[in-house]
């Protein structure tokens, strides 16, 4: 069994969306410990909820959470459960039936979350192990929110987006392989003589150029400097400079181990940041090691901090 772990950066802004300073958002309180008594609040009152196919579903934590004050960071097990499927426990020599559960029972699974809260910084960063038909982002995102107005921070609001996938773009520049470049413009001009001199009027409509290549294609210069455009940060109304010429995005696919991943330069929250760490964690019957997991996590948002320059460095 893979696994997969997937990280956010979460942002806290006040009721005019200015993100906040974490470790003081409104001149004093610490997001860290406001999160550390959000897992102190679930563990004692379970989450529940209906999803969209009107199944029973619930949100709590897997045991206490661990923190730590003087790295800034906390982590443990959440505990997912829904109910909607029927299904069988069987011993695996003789099939023999060791229980049957209901279409109203509850099928649970944990998950582990390490987060780190840099001082200083307005940027927190959550790494969620990922396993099927349980979706933790909005359940995580909506439920701290209601804990904040449980709390009395009627003014605030946290929103959890997808992480800039640095930790899996080094890892697949360096071993795997350029597939394809599209360099985007969001406007045609109305004539061929006008688009290939880029010179007009633009209409609307969307100008793709691409470049494939294949096993054979040299592709050390195209990396290099799309690692350089990619760790760039771009307002909305910047384009994407690629030497002489401006685009409105620049995406490229990388594949490594059988597997595509397209990256975009300027809006790197379409790309999920679903990482494959099966082979950088230890395992004990069957289940990756808590150590290792806290290690692999501290990895990836040690990359995410050192490559966009949204926080300081973590540490375990």
């Amino acid at each position: 069994m893979k696994t997969i772990l997937v990280s956010y950066r979460i942002s806290l802004t006040n009721k005019v969306s200015e993100k906040q300073i974490l470790s003081r958002f409104n001149g004093e309180d610490d997001l860290l410990n406001t999160i550390n008594d959000y897992c102190d609040y679930i563990h004692r009152n379970i989450v529940s909820y209906t999803d969209s196919t009107g199944n029973l579903r619930t949100f709590t934590l897997d045991g206490l959470q661990t923190l730590n004050n003087d790295n800034r960071n906390l982590y443990g097990y959440f505990d997912s459960a829904y109910t909607g499927e029927k299904l069988k426990i069987k011993e695996g020599v003789t099939n023999d039936i060791l229980f049957n559960v209901g279409e109203r029972d509850l099928q649970s699974r944990n998950f582990f979350f390490y987060i780190d809260v840099p001082s200083g910084a307005k940027y927190a960063y959550v790494v969620i192990q990922k396993k099927s038909n349980h979706a933790i982002k909005g359940v995580l995102e909506n439920s701290f929110n209601d804990f904040l107005k449980f709390k009395g921070f009627l003014d605030y609001r946290v929103k959890l987006e997808y992480a800039p996938d640095y930790f899996l773009l080094n890892r697949m520049l360096e071993f795997g392989d350029l597939k394809e470049i599209k360099l985007i413009r969001k406007a045609l001009f109305s004539t061929f003589e006008e688009q290939l001199l880029s010179e007009g009027t633009p209409n609307p409509g969307v100008f793709e150029r691409i470049l494939r290549f294949n096993s054979d294609s040299l592709t050390v210069d195209y990396k290099n400097v799309l690692y350089r455009l990619y760790r760039e940060r771009y307002l909305d109304y910047q384009q994407v400079q690629v030497f002489n010429e401006s685009f409105d995005e620049v995406s490229f696919v990388l594949s490594l181990d059988s597997r595509d991943k397209t990256f975009y330069v300027k809006d790197k929250s379409k790309i999920r940041s679903n990482i494959d760490v099966t082979s950088l964690v230890e395992y004990s019957d069957g289940e990756p090691t808590l150590e290792s997991l806290i290690r692999v996590s501290v990895e990836i948002i040690r990359s995410s901090n050192s490559s966009s320059g949204d926080s300081d460095s973590v540490a375990a």
